[in-house]
């Protein structure tokens, strides 16, 4: 999952870059499957996970 939004070649990936970047996705895709599947009509669109991803990212600290 990590190569796919790195556009890297997956054997030049860090471990720490796959399992953090992947370990999200994972985390984010299997929420929104969970979703879709228990109340289709209210799970959110693409658009609006991109908004909230954005509107979480901008409210980061630099450093954790």
């Amino acid at each position: 999952m990590a190569r796919e939004v790195t556009g890297g070649v997956e054997s030049e990936l860090s471990e720490a870059t796959i399992r953090t970047l992947g370990s999200v996705q994972l985390a984010l895709v299997s929420g929104l499957m969970m979703q879709h599947l228990t109340d289709p009509d209210s799970a959110p669109t693409a658009d609006e996970v991109l908004e909230g991803l954005r509107a979480l990212a901008a409210h980061l600290p630099e450093k954790a």
